[in-house]
């Protein structure tokens, strides 16, 4: 027997970089099970037990064997896609709260910051925009972030203060900026989490215990002088890869020296809140119902597969005042 008790994984990613850090992963170089890359000059066909792929696979999942496992599901726009999964959040708080009793249990409400997708909802955007404004007295706290809705890594991302930038002539989301973000050294940060999940429809999800914080470059304002500076307002590290030198000494990533780029471990940042008298065990329990609600939120919606499994990314910012969790994306 070729195999024998051997597990095989079959990796595509057109990067041969990122094909041999999980290569080396799944075999055991990094805490791995002893993986073994499949054979590809041998003409086997799909005989492999795992496939680990950057895209969805082209491949019929209901032939597979019990023994295969693919690390996609399909059908996860509705999580995934900005526009799509602010859809299922209104769809489940709102018009269909009153179907089945978990629904009634689960109040998801608030669990994003309040977002538009436009062009569909423009009129509603142009309306809470207004209200903010008037109640203000101007747009000095009105910042809002515009995200394009098919793009990823910060791409196309831009804070904005004034309704005349708003632009769509592609699909945007348009997300209510935390204007009181929760800071650590005076420096604006995200979360990011990783969830596995083993099965949708009768939800099956483990979260990682680590992660990452992501930090803005500069000490954060809400000077509407500086919402055009990405070096304040947003953290995504194909952005602030650019300003990784000119980082101060007591910057947070100088500090901790064990992440890479505007990234921390959230272990050490855990430490560090909980030496500020933090309650870091509640906040996890609060992030955890977090995840746990976004996912319930798209649970009908993805069919069983029983060979797929999945890890998805959750970006979470904090709030002053009560150290609130909320979805970004």
């Amino acid at each position: 027997i070729l195999f024998s008790s051997d597990l095989f994984v079959k990796i595509g990613s057109a990067r041969p970089d990122v094909a041999i850090l999980i290569a080396d992963v799944l075999a055991g170089g990094r805490g791995g099970g002893g993986w073994q890359e499949f054979p590809i000059d041998l003409d086997l066909g799909d005989c492999w037990n795992l496939l680990w792929t950057w895209s969805q696979p082209k491949l019929d999942v209901d032939t597979l064997l019990i023994s295969q496992k693919v690390n996609r599901f399909k059908g996860t726009r509705s999580l995934t896609r900005k526009d799509l999964l602010k859809k299922h959040i209104l769809r489940f708080s709102g018009t269909m709260s009153g179907k089945g009793s978990r629904r009634r249990a689960i109040d998801v409400k608030g669990i994003m910051p309040l977002t538009f997708v436009l062009p569909q909802e423009y009129n509603a955007f142009a309306a809470a925009f207004s209200a903010i404004r008037r109640a203000s007295g101007s747009n000095s706290s009105n910042f809002w972030i515009s995200k394009p809705i098919g793009l990823s890594r910060g791409r196309g991302i831009s804070v904005i203060n004034d309704i005349g930038d708003v632009s769509y002539s592609q699909p945007i989301v348009m997300q209510k900026y935390v204007m009181n973000p929760f800071l650590f050294r005076g420096y604006k940060f995200d979360l990011r989490l990783y969830v596995l999940v083993t099965a949708f429809s009768e939800l099956e999800a483990f979260i990682y215990s680590e992660g990452f914080a992501r930090f803005a470059s500069k000490p954060f304002s809400a000077n509407p002088e500086c919402i055009y500076d990405e070096r304040i307002h947003l953290t995504n590290s194909s952005i602030q890869k650019e300003y990784w030198d000119d980082m101060d000494s007591d910057h947070p990533v100088r500090m901790a020296k064990d992440g890479g780029g505007n990234k921390i471990k959230l272990s050490w940042l855990w430490r560090r809140l909980g030496d500020q008298g933090v309650d870091t065990e509640d906040l996890w329990e609060q992030i955890k119902e977090l995840c746990l609600k976004t996912l319930l939120v798209v649970d009908g919606s993805i069919t069983p597969q029983p060979n797929s499994f999945e890890i998805f990314g959750f970006d979470v910012i904090l709030t002053e005042e009560d150290m609130k969790p909320l979805l970004i994306e």
